[in-house]
């Protein structure tokens, strides 16, 4: 068995900052592709995770937006939660 010089392995705590920047980096641009294609599709989405509220709404039962910005929001948070779970592979790799 040889022995390995302990120096081989070894970086400097820059390049080691470096090395996390640009994984960072192709993490954030992992999730911001992501985030593009689910909030295209967030309504289709939010359609989707309504299924199982709509089976238990009463017959004449709708869902209601109760501020302003919430119909908007809702689809935001919608791409967002997508897009993590869709960019997760990616992330986890780096």
């Amino acid at each position: 068995m040889a022995l390995m010089n302990l120096d081989e392995g070894r970086m400097p705590l820059t390049s080691h900052l470096t090395e996390l920047r640009v994984r960072v980096i192709r993490a954030l641009i992992a999730f911001g592709l992501a985030f593009a294609v689910c909030y295209y599709f967030s309504e289709e989405i939010f359609s989707f995770l309504q299924i199982p509220l709509r089976k238990v709404l009463p017959a004449n039962g709708t869902l209601a937006v109760t501020s302003l910005a919430e119909g908007f929001l809702t689809h935001l948070r919608v791409g967002a939660i997508a897009a993590f779970f869709v960019a997760s592979p990616a992330s986890f790799y780096q």
